[in-house]
């Protein structure tokens, strides 16, 4: 899903299809509710009797971190706080349905709160309301030491996201993005959560480490370095800093992706003497490595179908990069882009029925975010006329896409709704690039 700059080859036609623009209803990238969700999510309040000051601090970082969470789901709309009825509530008796009703306010949920400190814990109680039933369909107590209180709201959104969603979706607000930064030496990955902040190392080895791939258990991440000197691959351990080289070696091995069952990677490589970078795909041992594409074109940027039965990826086989699909033996060879120009960064939605990429038709002056429809190759523009839009990643809801822009004057990493809207910037470090959604987090 990484793009690398390719020189182009001789020309080879492509098969060409019309593009729609954002505006063009032909694509629906998800089904939106025919009635939107209303929440009220008065703030989270110490707990009755609580005599801890420092709770107070906790529960601005709560209340900020859960309505954000909440708010940038793409399944609710957050009722503004001046709307509500002026009533301190902390535990299910200080609801008043009939004020809420009465002022015909449109809610359908509420989501109320409290905490306290436990023995050193945080110990937050939520619950959510029915405004129409005025039933309660979610209590439950989240506990944890005071500085992951960040986290905490994060585990509430994604449960309260998961229930009224009917888990269409388990909530991306635990969820991590990694991408490359730009350091004084070379280049670092780095995580954040998904929405920039809690950013940490994950390598700091002074040379040029690129294009970080998770898997998808999120144990483990691989990439590109240049640590001893031609372009290997290495997997890192997230549970304790493990190192370890993908074992082939004797040429240039990049552009990583863990296959979805977690026991192969795909990845371009130019092994031994060969000419070209190929697509290969070989477990993670090692073992059972073979060539996929055997081309004399250059073939870079694997990612997987959700099924691990295809592969989409860039070659430039038609004389520039275009985004091909083939199975894993590398029959059935289609190519998805439409029309001369540079695309690149291929990433496959969850559900499989959308490639996102990045692309720069002949006709445009900027690299732009672009989602094929699999099934009727019909292309779908997602931004427009803002510097270079570049290696997008879906979110593991399909509902959110990571990327990097220049639009702001240096490469930073940016979300965005798979329907184009609710930009976001979620760094501000000057040299972001490359990013990748973790799967879901894991269940605890």
């Amino acid at each position: 899903m990484k793009r690398f700059r390719l020189l182009p080859l001789l020309a080879l036609s492509c098969m060409i299809f019309p593009l729609a623009q954002a505006d063009d209803a032909s694509i629906v990238i998800k089904p939106r509710p025919a009635k939107t969700t209303v929440l009220a999510l008065p703030e989270f309040q110490p707990k009755s009797g609580n005599l801890d000051p420092a709770v107070d601090e906790y529960l601005k970082t709560v209340n900020e971190t859960l309505w954000n969470d909440l708010e940038y789901s793409a399944f609710f709309k957050l009722l503004s706080r001046s709307f509500y009825p002026a009533q301190r509530i902390d535990e299910p008796e200080d609801l008043v349905f009939k004020d809420w009703q009465d002022q015909n306010l449109g809610v359908d949920f509420i989501v109320i709160g409290n905490a306290r400190i436990d023995s050193n814990y945080l110990v937050v109680q939520c619950r959510v309301f029915d405004l129409k039933t005025q039933e309660q369909v979610l209590g439950k107590q989240f506990r944890t030491i005071p500085r992951y209180t960040r986290a905490i709201a994060h585990r509430i959104a994604d449960h309260i996201v998961s229930l009224l969603s009917a888990n269409a979706s388990q909530g991306i607000a635990s969820t991590q993005i990694a991408f490359e930064r730009k350091t004084r030496t070379g280049k670092e990955i780095y995580l954040a959560d998904y929405d920039g902040a809690n950013l940490q190392p994950i390598t700091s080895n002074g040379s040029i480490n690129v294009t970080p791939a998770w898997n998808p258990s999120n144990e483990w991440i691989a990439f590109t370095s240049y640590y001893e000197s031609t372009p290997r691959l290495y997997l890192v351990s997230l549970a304790n800093g493990q190192l370890q080289a993908f074992p082939p070696s004797g040429g240039l091995l990049t552009t990583p992706a863990f296959s979805p069952d977690g026991k192969q990677l795909a990845f371009s490589a130019r092994l031994n003497d060969a000419s070209d970078t190929d697509i290969y795909i070989a477990d993670l041992d090692g073992g059972n490595l073979r060539n996929i594409t055997q081309h004399p074109g250059i073939d870079i940027s694997p990612c997987w179908s959700p099924t691990g039965r295809q592969l989409a990826f860039v070659s430039n086989r038609g004389g520039v990069p275009q985004i091909h699909i083939c199975d894993t033996f590398g029959a059935d060879l289609t190519c998805i882009t439409l029309e001369s120009g540079y695309a690149s960064s291929p990433d496959w939605s969850p559900d499989g029925r959308y490639i996102v990429f990045s692309w720069k038709p002949s006709r445009m002056a900027h690299f732009d975010l672009f989602i094929a429809e699999v099934a009727t190759k019909r292309i779908l523009q997602l931004t427009q006329g803002n510097g270079d839009n570049e290696n997008p990643s879906w979110a593991p809801d399909g509902r959110h896409i990571v990327f990097q822009s220049n639009r702001s004057g240096t490469s930073e990493i940016y979300t965005i709704f798979a329907d184009g809207s609710e930009l976001r910037q979620i760094t501000n470090l000057q040299g972001c690039s490359n990013p990748d959604w973790s799967s879901y987090a894991q269940k605890n």
